[in-house]
């Protein structure tokens, strides 16, 4: 994993230009929460990111979750494009 800073440098290095950057961690918290207690409830979709991950997704949401709370992992959304 890198920093922030280190992905903006290699975004730069490669001929990048950072037209919008936005911190979405917490938003992503917020989401594999409400997934994490609808699994509790017993309410999941028919379709999902579950389907995907396989029998053991809930275990995997719950640590990035954990990761995510605990900022070791951030979520950005970035829009860039090429200088020139």
């Amino acid at each position: 994993m890198i920093t922030e800073g280190d992905l903006r440098e290699l975004l730069a290095g490669l001929g990048l230009e950072t037209v919008r950057w936005e911190d979405r961690t917490n938003e992503s918290a917020a989401f594999l929460q409400t997934v994490l207690e609808r699994f509790q409830s017993g309410g999941l979709p028919s379709l999902g990111l579950h389907l995907l991950m396989g029998e053991d997704f809930a275990t995997k949401f719950a640590n990035l979750l954990a990761n995510l709370e605990g900022g070791c992992v951030q979520v950005v959304q970035a829009v860039v494009r090429k200088r020139g």
